[in-house]
């Protein structure tokens, strides 16, 4: 597999096609990690869906508990994208390791892309709210900023760095980058529709149909990390 991610460049529906083959071969791993940080959050947020439902409980303003809430949630997400593109590239580079590894990776490696989250969402919201079209140049240029600080060991300087990368393709990483978010995106709207729907009817169910969603919804940094390694994007040493 690193022979062809070397000799290589991939299309669209290559991306796809090596995604989905990395997808077969660490399903163990992405099983295991699902288990262990999504489902017990999953179950969290069946209870408490929103901030202000937990500070009900807690009979505490409202304001500080939300917050708190949201940056539980980000660190979840990140926590799980960097253990997955983690995994990604061992797969690719023909290395095995564990999902607890790739935990214990994903947490040392936490605060430094928690801050780069941050500063990434306030510059993109900053760029969309001037205009659309400035968001989604900015947002393409820095597409890869993220699996820069957690897989190059990169911090601020991760900024430069996926601007170089994206630099004169522009228009090809804008088109499958748009292609991988329109699917991702088109599944999620679906499966919220089936637990919108279904959650009257199957009650703590819902949380089975969110964990299988969230399983194929993988995919979606898979695929990032997948176009990431590309040889059409000149990589730089750790």
């Amino acid at each position: 597999m690193e022979t062809r991610f070397r000799t290589q460049v991939f299309g669209f529906l290559d991306i796809l096609g090596e995604s989905w083959n990395i997808y077969k071969l660490g399903i163990k791993n992405f099983l295991l990690i699902a288990l262990a940080v999504y489902l017990p959050y999953s179950i969290f947020l069946y209870f408490y869906p929103t901030g202000n439902d937990l500070a009900k409980v807690l009979g505490d303003n409202s304001a500080p508990i939300s917050l708190l809430f949201t940056l539980v949630q980000i660190g979840i997400f990140l926590i799980i994208y960097v253990a997955v593109a983690y995994l990604v590239e061992e797969i690719v580079q023909g290395r095995t390791t564990s999902w607890t590894y790739a935990l214990a990776y994903s947490l040392s490696r936490l605060p430094i892309v928690f801050v780069i989250y941050l500063l990434f969402s306030i510059l993109l919201g900053i760029s969309t709210l001037l205009l659309i079209i400035p968001g989604i140049i900015i947002g393409t240029y820095l597409v890869f900023t993220l699996f820069i600080v957690a897989l190059r060991k990169i911090g601020f300087k991760a900024f430069q760095y996926s601007i170089g990368l994206v630099k004169g393709q522009w228009w090809r990483v804008f088109g499958i980058w748009l292609g991988i978010v329109f699917i991702a995106s088109a599944f999620n709207f679906l499966l919220f529709w089936v637990i919108r729907l279904s959650a009257p009817y199957i009650g703590i169910g819902a949380i089975l149909i969110q964990f299988i969603g969230y399983l194929v919804t993988l995919l979606l940094p898979i695929c990032l990390v997948v176009f990431f390694s590309q040889p059409g994007l000149p990589q730089a040493s750790a």
